[in-house]
């Protein structure tokens, strides 16, 4: 039984009692979440990008309606979104704040930003039942 228990806890202290492991799947998750945004860009399904907004999305006084207008304005300008160098921030266990290089390919070039520091407005992550969503800096 003891040579159980300190199997038991050797595993424990090797795996870090199954917090990296956490970290490891939401960062996982949030880089999927972004790959899924890129894609649903492309194929034309804002609706596919507006599910990932919390009902309670705020961020510099927008709502998720803002970002929808958003999305639409960015959508008809141009053609592709790529989002590349993501870095995952974690304050808490359900909060997170993303950096990233965006680019937003059209016809008439590309427009290429930073994050948080141009818009933000996709940096600020909540996880709410398990799901990673966007939930914006809840500021004025």
């Amino acid at each position: 039984m003891k040579k159980i228990i300190g199997l038991a806890v050797i595993v424990m202290l090797l795996t870090g009692c199954g917090l990296t492991k956490s970290k490891d799947a939401d960062e996982y998750e949030i880089k999927d979440l972004f790959a899924q945004i890129s894609y649903d860009f492309l194929t034309f399904n804002l609706d596919g990008i507006y599910n990932n907004y919390a009902y309670d999305y705020f961020h510099n006084g927008g709502t998720i309606f803002t970002e929808e207008n958003w999305w639409r304005d960015k959508r008809d300008s141009y053609f592709q979104v790529v989002f590349e160098n993501i870095r995952v921030n974690r304050i808490g266990d359900y909060f997170a704040e993303v950096s990233f290089i965006v680019t937003f390919s059209g016809d008439s070039g590309d427009f290429v930003y930073e994050e948080p520091g141009t818009f933000g407005n996709l940096s600020y992550l909540y996880k709410n039942n398990g799901v990673w969503q966007f939930y914006g800096n809840q500021n004025e």
